[in-house]
């Protein structure tokens, strides 16, 4: 009996074993399943974020690339006879500070101070150019120390004559960077070296955090990028993973369960009784019994044995009840 008690055991070990199997697996699939498919929706989140802002400022600067030939042409024209519709176009422009108009490295004209001479250079130390340029630089005339965004516009091959719109990138800055959510901390306009962060302002390049920089988007339009800081899509799946954990174990729960039904028939000892039927893996034994008095024949014993070629000889204590 002591026997038969441990083949049952046995078979009833690797059960157990199966069962635990499939629920550490059904565990660990759900949570990677659930894992996978949270960051998914951080990392969508995280470019949605960084299109709508790119997307933004392209509709900001869009209408001043728009206005590039008329501005242009008002280049070397009188300040008298064009700062009335120098001001409107800046009033028109909602997002534009100011439009100063350049000639031989000279401001001569500006939509807020009308006639003036300032050399451009002493002002703006990276104007003029000879080609069109979005810079950061900060305000030395009207809000002095202020950072700005500036848009060039060159009026000749040499590029001392030409347009400067400067726009009031704090204000608008704040209304479309701003932005904090667990998956992101900061977002940050990234226009040459320089960068504009709500509620820092300016920063160089060796100054920004990028170590913390987890996606990046440049405009298609114009010469900025925009970038997006915070701990990361994984990062934050990962921290939102426990409270995953009661799904994922009432699921494991329930493959354990099925997984303990399926295997009632299959792992058990009735069933290896039966393949061995099949089989043909039992043999009849015929035994005489002998009369001790007599000597003579009285009867025949008949014995069952078992070969199991998987568990080797079985004893008939086993499989007979």
């Amino acid at each position: 009996m002591q026997t038969a008690q441990k083949v049952i055991t046995a078979y009833r070990r690797k059960r157990i074993i199966v069962c635990l199997l499939v629920a550490l697996l059904t565990l660990g699939t759900t949570l990677a399943i659930r894992f996978i498919s949270q960051r998914s929706v951080n990392e969508e989140y995280i470019r949605t974020a960084a299109s709508q802002r790119v997307t933004a400022l392209d509709n900001i600067l869009r209408p001043l690339s728009a206005e590039r030939a008329t501005l242009l042409s008002l280049v070397d024209k009188p300040c008298m006879d064009i700062h009335l519709t120098l001001r409107k176009m800046a009033a028109s422009l909602q997002t534009v500070r100011s439009v100063a108009l350049v000639a031989s490295g000279m401001i001569y004209c500006s939509s807020i101070f009308g006639q003036r001479q300032a050399d451009l250079h002493q002002l703006q130390p990276a104007l003029p150019a000879r080609h069109p340029l979005l810079l950061f630089s900060t305000d030395n005339s009207l809000l002095k120390g202020t950072p700005v965004l500036i848009q060039w516009y060159p009026a000749s091959e040499s590029g001392f004559d030409g347009v400067m719109l400067i726009v009031n990138i704090e204000l608008l800055g704040t209304l479309i960077l701003k932005e904090k959510s667990p998956l992101i901390s900061d977002v940050s306009l990234q226009v040459g070296d320089h960068y504009f962060i709500s509620g820092l302002g300016l920063i160089d390049k060796a100054h920004a955090p990028q170590a913390s920089v987890i996606y990046r988007q440049r405009s298609t339009e114009f010469p900025f990028t925009i970038n997006i800081n915070g701990p990361g899509a994984a990062t934050i799946a990962l921290e939102e993973l426990p409270g995953e954990l009661p799904l994922a174990l009432i699921f494991s729960l329930l493959m354990t369960g099925i997984a303990w039904l399926a295997t009632a028939g299959r792992m058990s000892f009735s069933r290896e009784i039966s393949l061995g039927i099949t089989a043909r893996e039992f043999t009849l034994w015929c035994q005489p019994l002998q009369d001790a008095r007599s000597g003579r024949c009285c009867g025949v014993e008949i014995l069952l044995r078992w070969n199991n070629p998987r568990r080797g000889e079985i004893s008939p204590e086993v499989f007979i009840p």
